[in-house]
């Protein structure tokens, strides 16, 4: 009980900050997204086209060298070659960058909003946030991929 309040405070302060901050900034709620919408199979049907374009365009906002360089291909890479040495790292590497890019390409499918402006106005961003995190691990994996078997 005690961590599950410990957990869930800092999640209740921080909406309850996110609530006032869009009451003084007079922000209104726009149902863009409903998660009605992603499990309904009529609807995910009916936008079928979306996620043709999602697919097709998004992958490239994650791997894009004239952003990122080579991060995340290298941390994906480098979290293969050290998952035997680093479980934790290189799992968590695995684990986000697909389930990253799921995330946002159900996000694009769903919303309410134009497909081609999401894609013109967030993906270059949206993804920085685990481009990041792969990156700052991407040592810690190579090390650990480069490191010698002791006998």
């Amino acid at each position: 009980m005690l961590v599950a309040a410990a957990l869930g405070t800092p999640a209740l302060v921080l909406t309850g900050i996110w609530h006032v901050w869009l009451g003084v900034k007079d922000v209104r709620y726009v149902p863009a997204y409903s998660v009605r919408d992603a499990i309904d199979v009529g609807f995910l049907l009916d936008r079928a086209d979306r996620l043709v374009i999602v697919l097709r365009e998004l992958p490239w906002y994650f791997l894009a060298p004239d952003l990122w360089l080579v991060a995340v291909p290298a941390a994906l890479v480098a979290a293969v070659l050290s998952i035997r040495r680093r479980p934790d790292v290189a799992m968590l590497v695995l684990a986000l960058v697909p389930l990253s890019f799921a995330g946002l390409v159900v996000v694009y499918w769903i919303s309410a909003y134009d497909v081609h402006w999401h894609l013109a106005t967030s993906a270059a961003r949206v993804p920085g946030m685990v481009v990041l995190l792969v990156a700052a691990l991407l040592p810690l994996l190579l090390a650990a991929a480069l490191e010698e078997e002791e006998p």
